[in-house]
């Protein structure tokens, strides 16, 4: 996670570094458009991992902090039904641990596919409109 975090701040820097130091302009440059791009995947993957985390850890009763998704959707233990993670003591390990693996598997496989196709339609897009220049 810290690796994450530490890779959200330096896109943080570099782009607060290109406004300031890049040429002035009253709209959002292409490389401001790159730079949001990326900035929205590295934030979306610590969502993921922040998701993955509460999946693994935080459903164990045993300790004294956990996770209480029925606080969060209304319903008795709603979210965790919907997320087929049993919510009781001595819940099973490996379940967890084979949930999040999954989940992991279906995240990359999907951000690999938004990346392409957001670097597809920015060089789409960003061709398309300097032609003439």
């Amino acid at each position: 996670m810290a690796l994450i975090i530490t890779i959200f701040l330096m896109l943080v820097n570099i782009s607060s570094a290109e406004r300031y130091n890049g040429p002035q302009s009253e709209s959002m440059t292409a490389l401001d458009v790159w730079m949001l791009m990326c900035m929205l995947f590295v934030a979306a993957t610590l969502v993921e991992y922040a998701f993955m985390l509460a999946i693994r850890f935080g459903f164990m009763t045993d300790t004294k902090w956990h996770f209480a998704p029925h606080r969060l959707r209304g319903g008795k233990n709603k979210a965790a039904k919907s997320w087929g993670v049993k919510i009781a003591r001595g819940c099973d390990e490996e379940a967890l641990r084979a949930k999040c693996k999954k989940i992991d598997r279906y995240a990359l496989f999907s951000f690999l596919l938004a990346d392409g196709i957001a670097v597809f339609g920015f060089w789409c897009s960003y061709l398309s409109n300097n032609e003439g220049h």
